[in-house]
């Protein structure tokens, strides 16, 4: 049976693995995932403001983000990372919809 990195028996394993992921790794990395994400944001409707009616913010960016995981696991579904960025993504989905009261 091929291993991958990641240890993932239990469910628990999973969410572990996105909890550090979320709040330890890609925030060292990257910074701040809601600011960063608010920046991309910014970016984009620049890109796109002939085309947007309504300005994106970071929510739409995590939604963007995740089926962009979700296109890119249909074209290689051994790739274990989609997913548990995929969770990642819904974690900080979630995360910005209370920041701004949407729960």
């Amino acid at each position: 049976m091929k291993r991958n990195k990641y240890d993932l028996k239990q469910l628990g394993d999973v969410i572990k693995q996105v909890e550090e992921l979320v709040s330890v790794s890609r925030a060292k990395t990257h910074g701040d995932a809601s600011e960063t994400h608010d920046c991309v944001a910014c970016i984009v409707n620049v890109l796109l403001r002939k085309k947007l009616s309504d300005l994106l913010n970071a929510e739409d960016i995590y939604v963007i983000l995740i089926v962009l995981k979700l296109v890119r696991d249909s074209q290689n579904p051994n790739n274990i990372d989609n997913a548990i960025d995929t969770s990642g993504y819904s974690v900080l989905w979630t995360q910005e919809k209370a920041k701004r009261g949407g729960l």
